[in-house]
């Protein structure tokens, strides 16, 4: 779990974040009787009334993103957030032995591109 409290040059609080996400023209809302939640290119944000906390979609088990990816959410908003969060998506296919040369070129342009 993101502990906010250490970081103390914060320019959003996870509620604004969080209503900033909501507000995003293309995020998906998928509310339950449980909790609020939205999705935007890979990241799920969740509010459950308790905690506001945001996950990758990136496989099967939806994780908790570390902590520079909420570090980079407070201190520079959304837009920035998620495309922190698509470039360390994409560095760690990378590192990945299971892609071909094209493959790698691909997603080292996706990178180039955000």
């Amino acid at each position: 779990m993101y502990d906010v409290c250490r970081f103390t040059t914060m320019e959003y609080t996870l509620e604004e974040i969080w209503q900033a996400f909501r507000r995003h023209e293309n995020s998906v809302d998928l509310d339950t009787d449980e909790f609020k939640a939205s999705i935007y290119k890979g990241v799920k944000m969740v509010n459950d009334g308790e905690r506001i906390y945001i996950l990758s979609t990136a496989s099967d088990i939806y994780r908790e993103v570390d902590d520079d990816i909420y570090y980079t959410f407070i201190t520079e908003g959304v837009e920035n957030g998620v495309k922190a969060f698509q470039k360390k998506r994409y560095e760690r296919q990378l590192l990945s032995n299971m892609h071909s040369q094209k493959s790698r070129e691909t997603i080292q342009s996706k990178i180039d591109r955000l």
